[in-house]
């Protein structure tokens, strides 16, 4: 469907987006400001995981704050068109059993003091701005 911001994507050209990209954006707020953290990311059983230093974490993963937000792009190589996705959904902490598996997955370390935080993709929206032939 096009739409004045181009063309909406369908959730299983979402899905392909984010299976093949490897750096996305964590959206939270700091001091009332809003702030978008690059984070290289995993998808792991249906959740899109990545590892925070252990104060980003503290920002993104507060008490009580259980809604996040992400975002993916991807740019031609001509930089004349786009896609991008937006993913809402509920956050957590990983528990410590399911550390194991997404280490492996190469997500950055932090020293050790990594804090893997996950999104569960409940609302994906996408579109594509140009002609991407």
């Amino acid at each position: 469907m096009l739409t004045k911001n181009g063309v909406e994507l369908s959730q299983a050209e979402c899905w392909e987006m984010l299976k093949t990209a490897h750096v996305g954006r964590v959206l939270y707020t700091r001091n009332a400001m809003p702030l978008a953290q690059p984070v290289p990311f995993v998808l792991h059983r249906g959740l899109i995981v990545f590892s925070l230093d252990p104060v980003t974490a503290a920002g993104v993963v507060r008490y009580g704050c259980t809604v996040g937000a992400f975002q993916v792009d991807d740019l031609t190589d001509s930089g004349t068109a786009t896609r991008s996705v937006s993913v809402h959904g509920e956050l957590g902490l990983l528990e410590p059993g399911q550390i194991a598996a997404v280490e492996e997955c190469g997500l950055p370390a932090h020293g050790g003091e990594a804090v893997y935080v996950y999104i569960v993709p409940e609302v994906l929206i996408g579109r594509r701005i140009g002609d991407w032939s």
